[in-house]
């Protein structure tokens, strides 16, 4: 079992399901289909074309086209940067996905301010790659901040502080931290009891991962 398996917003939905979420649905950023929506219009869009460079492209295209127009601060260039950054963590870059990411994060402080849960969005967006590329200490940094603003805009017991816990445990237990790691996971399952119930999907990979803890750990009996 070992390392616990990356669940990160965005990847297995369809670009169908993309396009719906954008087009037809307004939605609060706290639920599900609003973090899908924040993806923008223009990942799903490009997301019809099968070559990435094609789908590029499209994107960085509109970015040219948006910084003459409204300028590098407005809300659409935001998601463009987030969408070519998505874009490029898909395809393994990640040293482009970060330097796109980068660019999202100081514009959303700059215009949002330091405390915004946006702000923490593209936190763990970027501890996400750099766990990727396994730079551990700086991936813990930017997810911890994640955790932080969270933790404050929303409090403890919210579906989305509950991942925050969730994606540091895994870089915790990617680095060998296995009690820290199981702190970790222990805080997100807590959080998940409290508000989905114990039979909810979420609580069940919740499970799957400290249980991935306890075999790392040598202790099959509490693993099973």
């Amino acid at each position: 079992h070992g390392s616990p398996a990356a669940r990160e917003e965005f990847e297995g939905v369809s670009t169908e399901r993309l396009f719906i979420f954008h087009s037809h649905t307004i939605v609060p950023f706290t639920t599900l289909q609003g973090e899908i929506q924040r993806v923008g219009f223009d990942l799903a869009y490009a997301s019809v074309y099968k070559d990435y460079r094609d789908s590029l492209g499209v994107l960085q295209r509109k970015l040219v086209r948006l910084t003459k127009e409204v300028g590098h601060d407005h809300v659409d260039v935001v998601k463009t940067y987030n969408s070519i950054a998505v874009l490029y963590k898909n395809q393994g870059l990640y040293v482009q996905s970060l330097a796109y990411f980068q660019k999202c994060l100081e514009t959303k402080i700059k215009t949002l301010g330091r405390n915004h849960v946006d702000v923490a969005s593209t936190c763990k967006s970027m501890g996400v790659v750099l766990q990727r590329q396994g730079v551990f200490d700086k991936a813990f940094e930017y997810l911890s901040k994640c955790l932080e603003i969270l933790t404050q805009q929303l409090g403890e017991d919210h579906l989305l502080t509950a991942a925050a816990h969730m994606s540091i445990a895994m870089v915790q237990h990617a680095q060998g931290l296995l009690p820290e790691a199981m702190k970790s996971y222990d805080k997100s399952l807590e959080i998940k009891i409290r508000l989905v119930g114990d039979t909810h999907l979420d609580v069940a990979s919740a499970y799957n991962n400290i249980g991935g803890v306890y075999l790392d750990e040598g202790d099959h009996k509490k693993a099973l």
